[in-house]
Parts: C-alpha cells; structure tokens; sequence
C-alpha cells in the first residue's frame, strides 16, 4: 500500500490498535509519532477535503513537531509559562540597557471584509457566558488570549487575565448568587493551542485571581481539561473532567480529589438534582453517571458503538432527558441519542444528514467533530435542539428531522460572508452554542455572535476582542500606519490607519509590503498560497504560486529581493525565485529533500546572499542560488525555527531555536555559518520562536518566546526578559519599523504588540541604487532617517572615488574589483557593494578566413579581465562547440559560416562575427541540374530535380543522417520536426556531388 511521506520523524511504532489520531489526541497521547502515523494511515490514498480535519491536523504538527521533548514525546507548553514569574523576578532587578516604555496592544479590534475576504473574524473562543444580575455584561473564554469581560453586551472587551502564566481558557464559571466569585479552567480542550494548568479563582470579579490548587504540571505532564461543574448550591464544591479522569474539589479549588479515571470530555447536571452528574467519554460506549454529587461513578453502556467525540445537552422543561451528539470516527455526524429517564438508557433520534458537514444541506461526507462539536437545548422546550460544528442546526422533534415542513434544512447560518446577507454569517467551526437569557450564542473560530430571535439572523460581537491568533506579519517601511498579518482561522487582515480590512480567507500566513510599489501588498494561505494584491487589498489579486512544485511548510517563507521588488524568493522543499515581469518562477536549488524550508533570509546588503534552513539541515548561497553549502555544522540538533541576516554585513547570520534544551536557543555566525558561538546566555529553558537584528546598533537582538520578548546587544551580559505591558503570549514574530522606530510582535491568542526600540538608530537606513557592480560603474547611495532625527550626511567610501562626501545622494565610481564597505556619520554598513571583475572580449581572430573543404583553421581571442571560461560555437564546423582558449576546427562543406564566443568570469561578454569564414568547395563536377529553395527555413525546402536517380540526403551538424531519399522528380522537404540548427544537404548523380548548407530556423 502506498504510503504518504512522514517528514522529520522515524516512525518505527506501527499503527495496529484502529486508535483515530482524533481519539489519541484527545486522550492525552504524548507520543508525538504514534499520533503522526495514526493521522497518515488515516489518510493513506485520501483526497484532502474541506472540513474533514486534515488542515486542524497539520496545524498541530506544525506546533508540535518543534516542540518536542529529547524523547520524542509532546511538551507541556502550559509549563514552561512559570518560568515568566522568575524571568519577570530578574527583569525588576536590574534594567540597565533599556527603556522601560511598556508594550501596548495595536489589535485588530475590529473587521471589515475586503474585495477578495470570504472569512472574516477575530479569533476562536471556547466559552461564551452572561453576569447573572446584569444581562448586557458578557464573558468569553479563548484558547490562547485569556478571559475577557464585556460589560455593554459586546460593543468593546475587555481582558480580565492579564497575570495568567497561561492564556488558554476551556470553560469558566460565575457564581448566581455571588458573582464576584470566578473560576477558570485553564487550557485549550479543542485545538490543543494551550495546556492546563488547573483552575484559576477570582474573589473581586476578575480583579486578581489565585492557583493554589494541587495541579503543578512540569513539561512531561500532559493535562488537557474538557470542562468545568461548580455545584449550584455551594460554589466551594466543583468537579473538572479531562483526558486523565474527573477531580473534585470541596474548597474553593484548593486542593483536588481524583474521583474517576475515564477518559471525560464533557459534564453535566440533571437540572432538577445536582447530586446527578452524566460525564460522557470519547471513542467509547460508555457514559458515566453519579447519584451522589461525583463522588463514586456508575458506568452505563449505551448504543454509541464506534463513535467519537460527545457532548451533553439537558433542559430543566424536562429533566429527565438527557441528549448525547456523537461524532463519527472521522469528525462527521455519528448521531443524536437520547436518554428519557435520567441517563439509564438511550435511543438513537437520527444519524443522517451530516449536520457537522460543510453542505447546507448534509450531504456530504466529513466534519471534524473532534474539533467542533456543541449541543444547547432549550430550556423552555426539551424538544427544540441546537447542535453545531461547522454551522448551527436546529431540530424542533428533539433531532428526529432536520428539516422543516417544507423541506428546507434547518440550517441557522452560513460561514461565508455574503455582503447582500450579512445577518446570516457566522464564522466556522463553533466550539460552544449558549442559550442564555432566551437568546442564542455561538462562539466559534471568529469570535462571538448572537441571535435574538433564535437564529433567524445573528450579529458578530467581537468588537474590541484582541484575541487574534498571528502566525507572521509585514510591515510597510514607508508609512508605520500600514500593516498585514496572517492569522489562523481567520486569513489575511491588512491595517491602514485604524482600519482592518479581511483581504483573504482561510490560515493567514506569512505577509509582505512592497516599498517601492505603492498598494502591492503579498499575502499567504497555508502549505504557501502565495497571492499578490494590488491596491492595499482592493484591487487585483494574482495567485502567483500556482505552478510551483509540490508545497510548502504549514508557514511557507518567502521575501521580496531587497533591492528589485519585481523579484520574490519563496522555500518549498527548495528555494525558488519568482519574477513577476515574466511571471514565471526559477529553481535555484536542488537540496534532494523531502523536508519544506522553515527560514528563508536574503542579505540586504549583498542579495547574492541567501541562507534557509529545512529546520534541521541550514544551507547559504554566495552566488545567487547558483550552488549552496551546508552550514549545519557547529548548529544544535533542535528544530531551527528562525534565520536573521545583519543588515550591516551579509557574513553575520543568527539562527533561533525550538524545543526544550537547556542553552540551545540561539547562535550566531560572523562567518556566513562557516562557524557557529552559542549566546543563549540569559535565555530560559522554552521554545524560541523568532529573531530579529537592529540595524545600525551595538547588534541589538531581540527574540520571540513562548512566553514573550527577549533582548541583547553586545554591551549586555546576556538576555533580558522585556515583558512590561506584554501578557504571557507565545510570540511569532518581531519585525522592525524604522521609521517611526517601533517594534512590532505577532502574538499567537494576543494579536499585535509594539513598543518603542530598546536603542533608537539615528538612522534607519543605508540604502544604494545597487549593489553589484562591474568595474568601472558608479553607485547612488541614499539614506532614510527616522522621524524626529534632523538629517546630516558624513559618508566616507571605501574603494570609491570620491572618498568622502556630505551630499545627501552621492555618486560614487569603482575602478577596482573588491567587497566595500559604506559609513555613515561613523556608523559602518559592511560589504555593502560588489564590484565584479570586467570581462570584455577585445577581438576574435584566426590563422585564415579562407579555406578549401577538409580544412581546418585556429582561433584566439583577445580580451581584458579574468575569464574562467570560454564558450565557442562554429556552426558548420567540427566541432560544432568548443570551451579551449584556442579550438582547431575543420570544416566538410562549402560556404560561409558565423563564429560566436561568450567569455564568462565575474561578468561575460559576447562576441558573434557573421559570416567570417568561407569555405570552398572541391568537387570535380556541379549538380546543375537540381534547384534548392529557400536555404533557410522552419517547415519545407524546394527541390526542383531535372536529372533521375538524384540521391538527396541530410545531415545534421554532428554528421548524423537523418533523411535519404532517390529522387527523379521536384518535391518539397518537409523539415518541420527537425531540432532547430544547421545541416548539410548533399546531392548526389551519377556525375557529381553538390553539398550545401541548410538552416532550420
């Protein structure tokens, strides 16, 4: 059976107990392989489909993969986030090197859908509640942004847990009768984007909160927590339901009491008897029922065989009813069963149409229930149900029918933004449907919507929620008001001013401004959809990566030529250049790996220069892709995540690094990678995600964490934690804006921070009209200033003439070839221009120009510079090319023939003399009877034939015979399919022979 590749792991455990990948991961599985395998056996021979979790899957991996642990098995991320109270312990010890500003949030807060959006939204959020005394006061629960509080029905948010070493939130809870008193289950139950780490408690309605409970996870331990119960009556006694069982706690969360060791991803009350609790498993037939308030537990079998995920819905109209909705194995719709005496048996309602499918009308295959699956039952109505994954459903008969009496699907809303429909979109995959104060709630993978007449219409009230998931950003480096990031779940999202424009769906990824053509922005969705956009996002769009081989990585890198934005690198499994004047994309290199690129860095400097890494196996290129070496070594074995080039000196290149080994975080070259020095020093034991160098400064570096900023120059003793204003946030990204001298982080859960820069540069930046050149050329050098800085101009040149000088635009010649460094009011940009070695043909000569059939004659050349080869073509001769300095050529058949030369070094140079050979024939008699026409051709040649038995025959320039034919009479030749060049026709009677020379255009 065919297999689909596994990158990047040796997969030696085979897949042989029918476990889904779904089950393992939300079982708890650890060992990253195993559920690798299991996902690829699944998919073995599928085809990729919209909605059947593959893309949830891949992006998984891609968080995961890195991440690992030395054995193999995933990490708790949730850990690693108690290392931020030591690092912000260390950080108000000493702050010596750098400004205090804090980093304050730039959004997005807001959505409009642009020409080409289909998709548009804030970011995911698990669960959805209202103050119990105060109806317009809202609650969300995000994976990885925290907890936030609207208290104007969701016209603006708030965040409420700001010092959570964790941001993920599964489930939370208010008490009615005393709404001060919070609780929070900490983590991601459904994406698995955060880990838990227990429950955090508030007391002063999320003013401050405490975790003094017994849960103490370190990176090996493994929690993923699915919900939360807190006992209506008494608000100390509360149950939490996870991958590893049930934990009871009887005093405020204090201290914990494991009570059951299932499996649990989903708790509910009997409305009329809280002493009944229902926890329902997953993958299993089991559902697990106590009569005593949690703490024993009976276990009932029920008709659920085979299925997946479940969630539980009940209604106080008829408390005995008890609804269980399954997915399937694969994530679609396994069912709707009911219970009507308290949970002791059950009945299948339906199982068909696929409610958790992408269709209107659930009739396609597929879900991902695994993922998004919700139940809400009316409180009023035990018969009226709502269930969701992709979209809202509704049965009025209990989830017996879904459709109506006409026969129309009761399908509640739509996940693709229509403008002419505007009140039936919500945002895909919903993690939580609500019926709260007679209204419905959905929180989806956008955010939060709510219909008022039971969904019928909805409106989005996500505004002012800052919970976007970013995986890159692109800064426009001409105006700091303009900026696009990508965002998972929620696409391509462009910032002009103070507004945010949906400019494309699906995963956002990576994104790009042009600096030098105004409103062509680039913009990426998963596996590298690259799309260039006209007009900010408005205007045309082209998918310019359609005809690139294969795909790329999850985040595909790429980048604009630093110097010709007409010119884009992007890395798939090898790097390719893409020239949007032809339109057309070129390999440059050929790394033989089924591994994709992770990094992709072109010099700025010098864009001959290029590093990429696989994320295991790093290469540099000095010659624009033409070869590439292997810098691997002297680099840690971790998953290498991040490449950055000096601004200031193509030769110094840092590398960042994933995982959990202590020290292995970041290392620099001064070499071009030739070698590598370890300066981790400061740096905690978590993953680093990213780095970027501040041009003109003492080498300023800073880094993004899973668990915020880190930042060096070459005066520090080692890294400093920089987290004032920033939560505890895996950030994705830092790019530099030098303009308004501004850093900029992409947050995963947080959206987008900035702060001012650590040490302002005088000046932003260095720039040159170019920076190769031939001896001999000139170079316009110019600079950029940041705003507030008075410019002035002190440029010194090394190897130029003039030396120095004060204009703002200087000219300056190179006479010599060399690598030249530029300064700046004595700030030094090395290796800024190249000057190439002039290779210049002078002449091409020979011994004769005239000779008889069979001769031969030599050539040279004459030239300036330093060739390294030399390319001759003689058409007519023997040989037909030659790369001596000096080639000896014969010559069979008379005529005039061309002669051309390319010498190549550093730079080349042609030459091609027409007609500068002549050759004369020798035969003893002329076919006169025979006419050819014309002698240069694409398609046919005319014979016309007055003497029989004429032998005609053509022979191509390597002597090869590739027609033979008697002829007595005129015909025409048919050349058309012949290669492009020139041949030989010979004639022959019984008198003489005749050669001549055919050119087939």
């Amino acid at each position: 059976m065919k297999k689909i590749a596994i990158v990047g792991a040796l997969l030696s455990c085979f897949f042989a107990d029918g476990q889904k990948w779904q089950q393992l991961l939300m079982e708890g599985e650890r060992d990253f392989a195993r559920i690798q395998e299991a996902f690829y056996e699944e998919w073995d021979g599928r085809i990729v489909k919209k909605g059947n979790g593959y893309k949830q899957f891949k992006r998984w991996e891609y968080k995961n993969r890195p991440r690992l642990l030395k054995d193999g098995t995933l990490a708790n991320t949730a850990a690693a986030h108690f290392l931020r109270e030591k690092q912000e312990l260390l950080q108000s010890q000493a702050r010596t090197t750098f400004s205090e500003d804090s980093w304050e949030p730039m959004g997005p807060y807001s959505w409009n859908n642009g020409t080409w959006g289909y998709n548009p939204g804030m970011g995911r959020v698990n669960s959805i509640d209202i103050h119990p005394n105060e109806p317009n006061t809202l609650f969300v629960g995000t994976p990885s942004g925290g907890l936030w509080k609207s208290e104007n029905g969701g016209n603006d948010w708030e965040t409420l847990s700001e010092v959570f070493p964790v941001l993920g939130v599964t489930d939370f809870y208010i008490d009615p009768k005393d709404p001060e008193k919070m609780y929070v289950l900490t983590g991601d139950a459904y994406g698995g984007d955060t880990y838990s780490i227990g429950v955090f408690k508030s007391t002063d309605g999320g003013a401050d909160w405490a975790n003094d409970s017994n849960f103490s996870p370190e990176p090996n331990d493994f929690n993923r927590m699915y919900r939360m119960l807190v006992y209506p009556e008494n608000s100390d006694t509360l149950l939490i339901a996870g991958n590893r069982g049930i934990w009871k706690s009887t005093d405020g969360a204090n201290t914990w009491q494991q009570v059951n060791t299932a499996s649990v991803v989903d708790l509910a009350f009997k409305p009329d008897d809280p002493q009944v609790i229902y926890a329902s498993t997953n993958g299993t037939r089991f559902l697990h029922r106590s009569t005593d308030g949690g703490d024993t537990w009976d276990r009932i079998t029920t008709p659920l065989n085979g299925l997946g995920r479940t969630v539980l819905g009940v209604s106080s109209a008829n408390p005995d009813y008890l609804y269980i909705l399954a997915s399937s194995s694969s994530g679609a719709y396994g069912g709707v069963y009911r219970s009507e005496d308290a949970g002791l048996t059950f009945t299948l309602q339906s199982d068909s149409p696929n409610v958790l499918g992408y269709s209107k009308t659930g009739d396609e295959d597929g879900g991902q229930g695994w993922y998004d699956l919700a139940i809400a039952v009316n409180p009023e109505d035990a018969e009226d149900i709502y269930i969701s994954g992709i979209h809202v459903w509704n049965s009025k008969d209990g989830g017996q029918t879904w459709f109506d009496e006409e026969g129309e699907s009761q399908i509640l809303n739509y996940w693709i933004y229509d403008q002419n429909d505007v009140e039936n979109y919500v945002h895909a995959d919903n993690h939580t449907i609500d019926i709260l104060n007679g209204e419905l709630y959905a929180g989806c993978d956008g955010g939060i919507w709510k219909s008022e007449d039971f969904g019928q219409t909805w409106q989005d009230l996500s505004t002012g929620l800052n919970n976007t998931q970013l995986y890159r950003l692109g800064l426009d480096p001409n105006d700091a008001s303009v900026l696009v990031a990508g965002a998972q779940d929620n696409g391509s999202n462009i910032l002009t001013g103070d507004s945010w424009t949906h400019i494309f769906g699906a995963d956002g990824m990576e994104a790009v401004v042009d600096p030098s053509q105004d409103g062509v922005i680039y913009a990426t969705f998963q596996f590298g959809g690259i799309m260039r956009f006209d007009n900010q996002g408005a205007g045309n769009i082209d998918y310019i990566s359609g005809n690139l081989e294969g795909t790329g990585y999850w985040v595909t890198p790429y980048m604009l030529h630093p110097k010709n934005s007409d010119i884009l690198y992007a890395g798939y499994a090898d790097v390719w250049e893409y020239s949007n004047t032809a339109n057309s994309w070129n390999k440059l290199s050929n790394f033989s790996s089924t591994e994709t690129l992770k990094s992709l860095q072109v010099s700025t400097i010098n864009p001959e220069v290029m590093y990429t890494s696989t994320g295991f196996n790093t290469f540099r290129t000095t010659n624009g892709g033409d070869t590439w070496e292997n810098i691997s070594a002297g680099l840690p074995t971790e998953f290498l995540t991040y490449l950055f080039v000096s601004e200031n000196d193509a030769n110094k290149v840092w590398a960042s690094f994933s995982g959990y080994t202590e020290g292995s975080k970041v290392f620099q070259s001064v070499d071009g990678g030739d070698t590598w020095e370890n300066i981790s020093d400061g740096l905690p034991n978590v993953p680093i995600n990213c780095i970027v160098h501040q041009r003109f400064s003492d080498d300023q570096l800073y880094v993004g964490t899973d668990i915020g900023v880190f930042q060096k120059n070459n005066s520090s003793a080692g890294w400093e934690p920089w987290f004032e204003g920033l939560p505890s946030v895996m950030v994705t990204e830092l790019e530099i804006q030098y303009r308004s001298q501004k850093i900029v982080a992409a947050t995963y859960g947080r959206g987008l921070w900035s702060a001012d820069l650590i040490s302002p540069p005088d000046i932003a930046k260095i720039d040159s009209d170019l920076s190769t050149i031939t001896e001999g050329d000139n170079v316009v050098f110019s600079a950029d200033f940041p705003e507030g800085v008075s410019p002035s101009y002190s440029w010194e040149f090394e190897g130029g003439v003039p030396a120095t000088s004060s204009d703002p635009e200087p000219q300056v010649n190179y006479a010599s070839e060399g690598v030249y460094s530029v300064k700046l009011n004595g700030l030094e940009l090395k290796n800024l221009v190249k000057v190439l070695d002039k290779v210049a043909i002078e002449g091409i000569s020979a011994d004769t120009q005239i000779i008889p059939e069979q001769g031969q004659i030599q050539y040279s050349v004459t030239y300036e510079g330093n060739p390294t080869s030399w390319d001759w073509t003689f058409p007519g001769g023997t040989p037909f090319k030659s790369s001596e300095e000096s080639p000896v050529v014969s010559y069979q058949v008379s005529g005039v023939y061309d002669v051309s030369l390319v010498l190549e070094g550093d730079t080349q140079d042609e030459l091609v003399l027409r007609d500068f050979v002549t050759v004369e024939s020798t035969a003893l008699g002329i076919v006169e009877e025979v006419l050819v026409y014309p002698t240069f051709s694409a398609d046919n040649i005319f014979l016309k034939i007055e003497r029989p038995n004429t032998k005609v025959e053509l022979i191509s320039a390597s002597g090869t015979m590739v027609y033979s034919e008697v002829a007595n009479k005129h015909f025409s030749l048919d050349i058309s399919n012949y290669a492009k060049g020139v041949y030989v026709l010979k004639l022959t009677n019984e008198e003489s022979i005749k050669k001549m020379r055919i050119v087939k255009q």
